[in-house]
């Protein structure tokens, strides 16, 4: 994003917390802190996605997945909740 369009957004930002209740405003500052956190990647994030791409053979969930393969499912019972 360019620096004149950062420094738009950043004024607007600013004029319309003015306007709003030190609550709000707090309630604001909360949502950006949160969005933040959510946009960096946790530090374990890149292990898991190298361990999901792996095509390691994993003998050990293959044969899990072949002794449970032949078990019954039973369909949720919503009067049983």
């Amino acid at each position: 994003m360019p620096a004149s369009t950062t420094l738009d957004l950043t004024e607007r930002l600013t004029a319309e917390c003015a306007t709003l209740s030190p609550e709000k405003q707090v309630t604001v500052l909360d949502f950006i802190l949160f969005m933040k956190h959510t946009a960096v990647e946790s530090p374990g994030d890149a292990d898991w996605e190298r361990l999901i791409a792996d095509g390691s053979p994993r003998p050990k969930l293959e044969a899990y997945l072949k002794s449970i393969a032949g078990d019954e499912v039973e369909v949720m019972d919503m009067t049983r909740l």
